[in-house]
């Protein structure tokens, strides 16, 4: 009966060291939690952002001058040099002694008729309007081309006319009485003003001692 006790005793004993080697078996293997331990953010240090995206400046605007139609000259109109003249100017050439010809100013309005250095008459007249290039009267140094003592009807303008001395061949234009109808009577007198096609016009009694000094060959200076 005592050894069954022992025997019981003993197996209890063995029990219990084997459980609490079991146990401490336990514990030992078993691995604590792994714990990170983020560092506390400085004080009065504003938390870092992203940088901002840089915004590109807006491309140039340009506003362009309003296109502006170009105002063209005719082709065909030259420049009218303005020679600025006195009544002691000379003329651009010399002439002889018993030389004819004849002086327009067209700033005074009037023609004047030289022999050689010497001036004979002066008339008054009316030339060109120049609103265009073939009602202008250009300036320079001429030469007489053709007469037509007649009274006839211009072939450029339509216009009858006597005492016709041409000078300026490339704009038809010349010497010539006031505008007359297609009888010779006078339509318009006017004179001492820019009112003509072109031409330099004169009473009909001037046109025809202009017609009469002036013989073909003989030199005209218009000038302003």
């Amino acid at each position: 009966m005592l050894k069954a006790q022992y025997l019981l005793i003993t197996i209890g004993i063995c029990l219990l060291v084997g459980l609490g080697w079991l146990g401490l078996r336990l514990v030992g293997s078993g691995k604590p939690d792994m714990v990170v331990t983020l560092p506390a953010p400085a004080a009065n240090v504003a938390p870092a952002t992203a940088p901002p995206t840089a915004t590109p400046p807006p491309a140039p605007g340009y506003n362009l001058p309003p296109m502006v139609a170009p105002t063209a000259m005719p082709s065909t109109l030259p420049a009218v040099v303005n020679i600025a003249v006195n009544d002691i100017a000379p003329p651009p050439f010399i002439p002889t002694v018993n030389e004819h010809w004849a002086e327009a100013d067209l700033t005074k309005a009037e023609v004047r008729l030289y022999q050689g250095q010497a001036s004979q008459a002066v008339f008054q007249i009316s030339y060109g309007r120049g609103d265009t290039a073939n009602t202008t009267t250009y300036a320079g140094l001429f030469t007489v081309y053709v007469k037509d003592a007649s009274l006839h009807q211009s072939v450029v303008r339509g216009e009858y006319i006597r005492y016709w001395v041409g000078f300026d061949p490339k704009w038809a234009n010349g010497f010539h009485s006031v505008i007359m109808d297609s009888s010779g009577r006078v339509i318009d007198a006017r004179l001492g003003q820019p009112i003509s096609s072109g031409c330099i016009r004169t009473t009909v009694s001037d046109a025809a001692a202009i017609f009469a000094w002036l013989r073909v060959g003989a030199q005209v200076w218009v000038h302003y």
